[in-house]
């Protein structure tokens, strides 16, 4: 069972890139992004969590098509506010 199925979310919103795949430029076994959360926070704040590794950049970078299929997950996902979305259209 996949964490999309799992959570009930809609599969168009939990975009899973695998290594093996042409698209996939990370360099991390699986690549993923939960279309379903957002997280507020400041830049300070932002900074703080990458100077704890919390936060941490990733070799790799996402193709046109792949922000396409992220940008469809946001608008299709039913936990992301309005305000939000808006900045996706």
């Amino acid at each position: 069972m996949s964490l999309s199925q799992r959570f009930g979310w809609d599969i168009n919103t939990f975009p899973v890139y695998a290594a093996n795949q042409a698209t996939n430029r990370f360099k991390e076994s699986m690549t993923y992004v939960n279309c379903n959360r957002c997280y507020d926070i400041s830049i300070a704040d932002f900074v703080d969590l990458m100077m704890k590794g919390e936060v941490r950049l990733l070799d790799g970078s996402f193709t046109e098509e792949d922000l396409k299929l992220i940008s469809r997950g946001v608008l299709k996902s039913t936990q992301i506010p309005r305000e939000v979305k808006a900045l996706f259209l």
